[in-house]
């Protein structure tokens, strides 16, 4: 937490509230807002790496792929 602000690359952080290791209190959300370089994808489902939708298998591969085009859009 206490280094987020410090981030000097663009990063995506990709959390679930329902993960069982780390619970939302524990997500440092003021601190991520003030930085920057930082993006908070936040969902309400999704576990401990658990991004898989029945519907849509390839969510995060996609969400990923999103995140980059749009980097490299920006020109970073």
């Amino acid at each position: 937490g206490p280094y987020l602000e410090s981030i000097q690359v663009p990063t995506a952080i990709l959390h679930a509230a329902d993960d069982p290791f780390v619970p939302p209190e524990c997500v440092p959300r003021e601190r991520i807002a003030r930085a920057s370089l930082l993006e908070l994808d936040w969902h309400e489902k999704g576990g401990h790496v658990g991004f898989v939708h029945a519907s849509d298998p390839h969510w995060l591969e996609e969400r990923i792929l999103d995140w980059l085009s749009r980097q490299a859009a920006a020109g970073v």
